[in-house]
């Protein structure tokens, strides 16, 4: 019975020390390592640990389509509905600068997917367009305070494949 209750008393202190381990906040990343890793969790469509990089003062803005959007919930809510019917979206990053609080990515934005969000019900798409995204970044809290993107909509030339 001893034996029995130590075992169980062990597993407590074991689950106990994990969740203390798991509760541990990362590493701070540099501004080039945030930067690269929140444009990976974009491009994977990785949101919810994409949150952990956003406050309610962040803004996402689209300049060449005139959107903005402010706090993490309405930039999430955002992405969520931009990326509905995404098969694949991948950065193809020919640039990569930083200067100062700042993080310029320059380069190609590759999307294949659901083309009813661009003029094409019912069928599949792909395109490729330039673009540039600039990250303000605050590496004291580990945030993207603001996510600015430029495409380049001249250069909108969807291809269906169905």
């Amino acid at each position: 019975m001893f034996a029995g209750s130590l075992r169980f008393f062990s597993a407590i202190a074991l689950i106990c020390w994990a969740v203390t381990l798991s509760a541990q906040p990362l590493p701070a990343l540099s501004r080039e390592a945030l930067a690269q890793h929140y444009m990976q969790l974009l491009m994977a469509g990785n949101y919810t640990e994409l949150g952990n990089y956003l406050s309610e003062k962040s803004t996402l803005t689209d300049s060449t389509a005139g959107k903005s959007y402010k706090g993490k919930r309405q930039i999430l809510a955002f992405l969520h509905r931009a990326n509905q019917g995404m098969v694949q979206a991948r950065f193809e990053q020919s640039q990569f600068f930083v200067a100062k609080k700042v993080a310029v990515f320059i380069g190609t934005y590759h999307y294949r997917g659901e083309g009813s969000l661009y003029g094409f019900p019912e069928q599949t798409i792909e395109f490729s367009l330039p673009m540039v995204t600039i990250l303000t970044i605050n590496v004291k809290d580990q945030l993207v305070t603001s996510h600015q993107d430029l495409f380049d909509y001249a250069q909108l030339k969807p291809r269906t494949l169905d």
